[in-house]
């Protein structure tokens, strides 16, 4: 990821399908964790995706009803503000009450690694050097020979 450009983040939550089965059933693209959850069926659950070095913006709504026979989803765009090893913070509440008590059932902390626009250059010169030296290098060489030759006077 890079600064300013813009990723999903998903989170799923199932009542029937394991950790494997749901993190095969993550669109976005990155790495996909899965965890085990206490998370009440056919409740209001809030999650909610924070981080002080992301713009962050729910897709949809951060609180619906998580249905025992669904996959319920929920997902974010984040944007980077900076470079570096940056987290981001996820939680899952199950709204008891009429939504007036919340309960915490998922926090975690999440690792992303961002990388600046130079360092993504830089790793591009480096893992295509060869093709850059024959498409760029090779024929610079060949233009600045082609004018020296017209340059030289004739005896």
């Amino acid at each position: 990821m890079s600064v300013d450009e813009t990723s999903t983040v998903e989170l799923l939550l199932s009542f029937g399908l394991s950790q494997a089965e749901i993190a095969a059933l993550v669109e976005a693209p990155g790495a996909r964790e899965a965890a085990t959850v206490r998370a009440g069926a056919n409740l209001n659950m809030k999650a909610h995706l924070t981080g002080p070095a992301f713009e962050i913006n729910p897709i949809e709504d951060e609180t619906h009803m998580a249905l025992l026979d669904a996959t319920n989803r929920w997902s974010w765009t984040i944007k980077p503000k900076t470079s570096g090893s940056l987290g981001l913070h996820l939680t899952l509440e199950a709204l008891l009450a009429d939504g007036n008590v919340h309960v915490r059932t998922f926090d975690r902390t999440i690792e992303v690694k961002v990388i600046s626009p130079a360092k993504r250059v830089a790793s591009f010169i480096g893992t295509n050097w060869q093709w850059l030296w024959t498409t760029i290098v090779v024929p610079l060489v060949g233009w600045l020979w082609s004018r020296r030759r017209k340059t030289v006077p004739a005896t």
